[in-house]
């Protein structure tokens, strides 16, 4: 027998599982975007869809934050989908939620007592055909009832907490193939802590999330963040640098490295949880063409008339002012970073005004 013959013979047995030739096309990846520009532009054009996503770090350096902007993005492109956001950390705030999202209406939130409990809850959500994102948040906050329940003097195996966290990723990864099958969106967001790893040895990382090897398997973008440093307006932390590295990234480049700065304040027009990033999306425009230098001045061509600004300094006061303009020319920078990498290096060059 022949490969075709026994391939058209699986097709019949195992619809949307087998793909030849043509088909393969629709194993496109489409992407979600965070807003952030250097995220999604390191990333490859955002996280993918359709696919289990990792997020981890040290304390308050965003975690939950980027999985708010996410969730976000996919409510403002699919309305009719929902999110669903495991709370095992008992720290969601719904104040902070609403600085992102467009509504939460569309939103579900599940705050449980155990683990188990919060396990069972994700496993019977992603059966839903109309829910778009499940955000774990987080791994490290799944707590098993034999550790809950031990009293001060009994000590449970800290095995049975990644054994926990191991039968949820395979109880609930297999639905987000399905819902691919079926052609609709739904992304696993797994929000993580690093922890300290006793048998890294000599030449090991001293830090690593919790989860096991499993976890590390099953992921298409794990994404690693931690904290820089504040600034600070009369004694108070007005915004933060904060420093990621996509460290796996199975639908482009990984090991690339950024930081962005996020205000932590609301002042001078700004609000907290905003990314302070005109000035990062001018550089990169400068280094893709899309905004031209023209003998001392700066230019945005358009297609009608081009724009024209007397220095750098103009345009960054321009781009304050008409953010309609700003995201037009982030979007276009995107796009040029994304299809020539070459654009995105971390290069030091002279952007002074």
């Amino acid at each position: 027998m022949k490969t075709d013959e026994i391939v058209t013979k699986l097709k019949k047995e195992y619809p949307k599982t087998l793909y030849t030739g043509n088909e393969n096309q629709k194993l496109y990846v489409k992407r979600l975007q965070s807003g952030c520009f250097m995220i999604d532009m390191l990333t490859g054009g955002g996280i993918p869809k359709n696919r289990n996503v990792h997020i981890y770090g040290q304390k308050s350096c965003g975690k939950t934050t980027l999985a708010l902007r996410l969730a976000a993005s996919m409510m403002k492109e699919s309305p009719h989908l929902k999110v669903g956001f495991i709370d095992f950390e008992g720290t969601f705030d719904k104040d902070w939620a609403a600085k992102f999202l467009p509504s939460t209406d569309n939103l579900i939130t599940v705050r449980p007592d155990y683990g188990e409990e919060g396990v069972d809850i994700a496993r019977a959500m992603v059966e839903a055909d109309d829910l778009g994102m499940l955000v774990i948040d987080s791994l490290g906050g799944i707590t098993a009832i034999k550790q809950a329940d031990a009293s001060a003097t009994e000590f449970a195996p800290m095995a049975i907490q990644v054994q926990l966290i191991n039968k949820m990723l395979r109880m609930i990864f297999p639905f987000v193939s399905q819902a691919w099958k079926e052609d609709r969106d739904m992304t696993i967001v797994l929000l993580n802590q690093i922890r300290i790893n006793m048998n890294a040895g000599k030449y090991g990382s001293p830090h690593s999330p919790l989860g096991g090897e499993y976890l590390q398997h099953m992921l298409t973008m794990s994404i690693k963040l931690w904290k820089g440093e504040f600034t600070h307006s009369k004694g108070v932390p007005i915004k933060a640098k904060h420093k990621f590295k996509v460290d796996k990234n199975k639908v482009s480049s990984s090991e690339r490295s950024g930081e962005f700065t996020m205000w932590h304040t609301d002042i001078d027009g700004h609000h907290a949880g905003d990314i302070d990033e005109d000035e990062v999306v001018l550089t990169y425009a400068k280094r893709s063409g899309v905004i031209r230098r023209e003998g001392t001045k700066t230019v945005i061509p358009m297609r009608s008339k081009p724009l024209v600004f007397a220095t750098q300094g103009e345009l960054l006061a321009e781009f304050a002012v008409n953010r309609k303009l700003f995201e037009k020319v982030k979007a276009a920078t995107l796009k040029a970073c994304i299809k020539n990498p070459l654009f995105s290096a971390n290069e030091k060059e002279d952007d002074k005004k």
